[in-house]
């Protein structure tokens, strides 16, 4: 029996990429902004077609963006294979993606191999040494926002 925290990964992995597959079957025909001006690409549109836009709650609250604002627009970019725009919009979206390929194939392995190493990680406290790798990541992306002007 798999424990809480694989079955919540699994659950998330599973509408993630169905999302994906929706939001870029609605979404295919994204404006490709000029490479030569990255800054355009901060006005690329939502997909529209959508039933559930892009939110946050942070800058509608207090008109300030969160550390993620700039994520859905990136894994959109990401599916396409446009990397440098991925990166533009918020390059912590693109380690979050990583961590789910990397968590697929974790979790596949695990289930042929009848072991919990991926719930063992998950479910393994974060020793305070090493939030500032965690923090500081999340500060500049922040800061990156602003900087954008999102």
């Amino acid at each position: 029996m798999r424990g809480k925290s694989f079955i919540i990964l699994s659950i998330v992995l599973i509408f993630g990429t169905a999302w994906l597959i929706a939001a870029n079957r609605k979404y295919a025909s994204a404006p490709s902004p000029s490479s030569k001006n990255l800054h355009n690409i901060r006005h690329a549109p939502y997909p529209s077609t959508l039933a559930i836009q892009p939110f946050c709650p942070l800058k509608k609250l207090i008109g300030i963006p969160c550390p993620g604002c700039g994520s859905t627009r990136a894994i959109l970019y990401l599916s396409k294979g446009r990397f440098r725009e991925a990166l533009y919009m918020n390059p912590l979206a693109l380690l979050v993606a990583l961590f789910c390929a990397i968590a697929y194939f974790w979790a596949f392995a695990d289930l042929l191999k009848n072991r919990n190493t991926l719930e063992i990680f998950l479910t393994t406290p974060l020793s305070p040494k090493y939030l500032p790798l965690l923090l500081i990541p999340i500060l500049l992306n922040w800061i990156f926002n602003f900087y954008k002007g999102f």
